[in-house]
């Protein structure tokens, strides 16, 4: 899973539990990596099959919430990042997690919680990243608003030591996607797949805080429609396809896509996000 192929790690997981059915790390890890691939109910299962096995599993419960949440069931979410907390109350992760869907109130203790564990010399940077910008969700709730922006400074003060990035990445990337889909380029033709299903993808696109979740809340209402939430597939297929070799600059050679980059595209779609 780590080095991104994620297809062969789920494989790999299944095999473990062929071998050791209430191996509850395995559930979880098959649950990550289904999470990452979007099959976002089949995580919830392995999850919750990793948490029947394991039931003080505090990570199990804090990535249920996560996928939980993109699944659009605030409440259960909420109800997993709480039981993470009892069992591991200095969990950083999870309290940035639930600082998401709470609504905190004056005297919350939560809050006291959330400020001695910043303060600890336990707890690493990683940890001080999420112990900062949870509180300063906090104090924006209760009204302390001088306090949340200390605290959102300092999360990004943190966070961006950790950043690895490089402008000139993004200006390349954004050469290539204006070449790619310019007016005087055009993608190819590619014949309708003779896959015999019923099923049918329906792509919601659109700038953000548009209004295309709400359009997909609006659609997945109808009992025959599943709505899969915001998938990071597609940007993860179409990556490779932009990074062409460094010497491919726009500018200097052209920059396409082929008929088989579209093809690709189409039956890993398929088979990552229609088969579930």
């Amino acid at each position: 899973m780590e080095l991104g192929q994620l297809d062969v790690a789920v494989k790999s997981y299944e095999r473990a539990m062929k071998h050791w059915p209430d191996y509850a790390e395995a559930h979880y890890n098959l649950g990550n990596t289904l999470m990452e691939l979007g099959q976002l109910d089949a995580a919830v299962r392995s999850y919750e099959r990793a948490l029947k096995f394991r039931p003080e599993f505090a990570a199990g419960h804090n990535n249920l919430g996560n996928v939980l949440k993109e699944l659009g069931q605030l409440d259960a979410a909420v109800a997993s990042y709480q039981r993470a907390l009892e069992l591991k109350p200095d969990y950083a992760e999870a309290h940035q997690h639930l600082s998401v869907l709470k609504k905190y109130n004056p005297g919350d203790v939560q809050i006291d919680l959330m400020e001695s564990l910043f303060s600890s010399p336990e707890s690493d940077e990683s940890d001080r990243i999420c112990l900062c910008f949870a509180p300063a969700k906090a104090y924006e709730d209760i009204g302390e608003y001088d306090k949340s922006f200390g605290y959102l400074n300092e999360g990004n003060r943190l966070h961006r030591k950790e950043l690895i990035y490089n402008i000139n990445d993004d200006r390349r990337l954004f050469s290539w996607i204006k070449e790619i889909f310019s007016e005087k380029s055009s993608p190819p033709s590619v014949a309708p797949s003779d896959e015999h299903t019923s099923i049918r993808p329906v792509f919601i696109v659109g700038m953000p805080r548009s209004g295309t979740t709400l359009v997909e809340q609006i659609l997945a209402s109808h009992k025959k429609v599943h709505g899969a939430g915001e998938l990071r597939t597609m940007s993860k297929l179409v990556f490779p396809i932009l990074s062409k070799p460094s010497d491919q600059v726009a500018g200097q050679h052209s920059i396409q896509l082929t008929k088989n980059d579209i093809e690709t595209l189409r039956g890993m779609i398929t088979s990552r996000h229609l088969q579930q």
